[in-house]
């Protein structure tokens, strides 16, 4: 295992993904529309946007350095789109229940 690559832990639907024990560089960012930022209006949350926040958020800790991505539930959705539209910024990506069609989530 590699400690020097940061992780980002992508949260699902509900709930938080942090990893306080985490023994190295990490990041647990709030989606849009969660956290700190839950008043995001709702029409201006997309998958899209949520990249686009993602990508933001990773840059203002770790620069542009590739880092690993675990996505749990929608966020491995988000994941899978951050490494599409960012390829060389993932190293790695594990998907934890990752749900890529909403049309059976519920």
């Amino acid at each position: 295992m590699n400690l020097h690559t940061p992780v980002i832990f992508i949260h699902g639907f509900i709930g938080t993904f942090d990893v306080p024990a985490w023994p190295g560089p990490h990041l647990a960012p709030d989606l849009l529309g969660y956290g700190a930022h839950r008043a995001a209006s709702p029409d201006t949350i997309t998958l899209a946007a949520q990249v686009e926040h993602l990508r933001q958020t990773i840059d203002s800790h770790f620069g542009d350095a590739p880092v690993d991505i675990v996505g749990h539930s929608v966020g491995g959705a988000i994941a899978m789109l951050f490494a599409h539209t960012h390829p060389a910024r993932v190293r790695r990506i594990v998907n934890v229940e990752g749900n890529f069609t909403l049309d059976d989530a519920f």
